[in-house]
C-alpha cells in the first residue's frame, strides 16, 4: 500500500508540489488537490506552486477549498490573495497548536519558504518549507542560509521538506550534512506519469522516521506533476 493511514499517537507530515493546481491533463481543478490532500491524512502539509508565478500571485486553491474539503487551515503566511510565501504554503489540523509563522526569502529569483514554530501535545517543534533553486549551486547556498536560520534560534526537533530540486541520490546536500541533518529519500515523486526522480524531501533533526513514501493512486495521478511524499514521526520526539 502506497499510503497506509497514519499510525495512532504518531505525527505525519507531507509534501507536495501541487503545479498551481494544473493536472497532466491541463484542467487547473483546485478541488481535486483539496480532495488529495485529505487523503493524505497529514497533520502538517507543505505545499510549493500554491500561488500563481506571476502578477499579484493570487491563490491557486482557495482556502475555503482546503478548509471544507481537506479539513485543514493555511497558516497566514501570504499577503494580499497569495495563499504562501512564493508559492510556498502551509497547513495544519486542528491539533497543531502554532505559536508562530514567518515567511522567509532565499538567494534566487522567486525563491523562500516559511518557519513556524509549532506543538502538538505541547512538545514543541520547528517546521520548514521551502523550493528550492534549480541550479546546484544556488541550491547549496540556499541550504547554507535555512542552517543559519535555524542556528541562531532555540534548539529544538526540526524537519525542512518541501521541493529540493536534486536529482542526485548521493550529493547535492553537504551543508545539510555537515550540520547533521538527517537527509531522507523516501521516493522517486517526479515525474507523475513515470516517477524517477526523488526531488521531493525531508530533512530532520532531532525526529525519528517510523515511515515514509510516495502517494500512489487516483487522488494524486492526474493531479499535479509531483507526487506527495509522507512520513510519519515518532511523537513525542526523542
Amino acid at each position: 500500500m502506497s499510503l497506509p493511514p497514519p499510525l495512532p499517537g504518531k505525527l505525519r507530515l507531507a509534501s507536495w508540489n501541487v503545479r498551481k493546481c494544473f493536472g497532466l491533463d491541463w484542467r487547473r481543478d483546485p478541488e481535486r488537490v483539496a480532495r488529495g490532500i485529505a487523503r493524505l491524512g497529514a497533520d502538517v502539509v507543505t505545499l510549493q506552486e500554491a500561488d500563481w508565478r506571476l502578477g499579484p500571485r493570487h491563490s491557486a486553491i482557495p482556502p475555503h477549498a482546503i478548509r471544507e474539503l481537506a479539513g485543514m487551515e493555511p497558516l497566514p503566511a501570504g499577503k494580499g490573495t497569495s495563499l504562501g510565501h512564493h508559492g510556498n504554503a502551509m497547513l495544519v489540523r486542528e491539533r497543531v497548536e502554532v505559536a508562530s509563522v514567518a515567511p522567509f526569502d532565499l538567494m534566487g529569483i522567486g525563491r523562500g519558504g516559511i518557519l513556524a514554530e509549532l506543538s502538538v501535545r505541547e512538545v514543541p517543534f520547528r517546521l520548514v518549507g521551502t523550493h528550492f533553486s534549480l541550479v546546484r549551486r544556488t541550491r547549496l547556498s540556499q541550504q547554507v542560509e535555512i542552517v543559519k536560520r535555524l542556528s541562531a534560534l532555540e534548539p529544538r526537533p526540526v524537519a525542512i521538506m518541501g521541493d529540493f530540486n536534486e536529482f542526485s541520490r548521493t550529493a547535492g546536500f553537504a551543508p545539510f550534512r555537515v550540520s547533521k541533518f538527517d537527509v531522507r529519500e523516501v521516493g522517486n515523486s517526479f515525474h507523475t506519469t513515470y516517477p524517477w526522480a526523488p526531488l521531493d524531501r525531508f530533512v530532520l533533526k532531532g525526529l525519528h522516521m517510523i515511515r515514509g513514501g510516495v502517494a500512489k493512486g487516483p487522488e494524486f495521478g492526474r493531479a499535479s506533476d509531483h507526487l506527495p511524499i509522507w512520513a510519519d514521526i515518532a511523537w513525542p520526539p526523542g
